[in-house]
């Protein structure tokens, strides 16, 4: 396994059991929020690249770029799940 592949990995489930612990779902969640921040991680890699920006980059890895997006999705993920309940506030 290379190690770009195994920080995105890692970077993915600390920020899933970050996110797992600020919004106070069940642990069932988790494997989500992981599949999220993998997800997130890769786009932005691909967004760091194309646009040239250099955040907080790791060796190759475009951490920066790569949590922004993980934060949006998230902030997505939780605004979906709330209009879907019908608990809009």
């Amino acid at each position: 396994m290379s190690p770009q592949l195994l920080l995105v990995l890692m970077v993915a489930l600390v920020t899933a059991s970050f996110t797992g612990l600020v919004t106070r779902k069940p642990f069932y969640y988790l494997p989500i929020y992981w599949v999220i921040g993998v997800v997130a991680l890769l786009i932005g890699q691909v967004f760091g690249r194309a646009g040239a920006i250099t955040f907080l980059n790791v060796g190759q890895v475009e951490l920066g770029t790569g949590l922004v997006v993980n934060l949006g999705l998230i902030v997505a993920l939780q605004y979906v799940t709330l209009w879907y309940n019908g608990k809009k506030s």
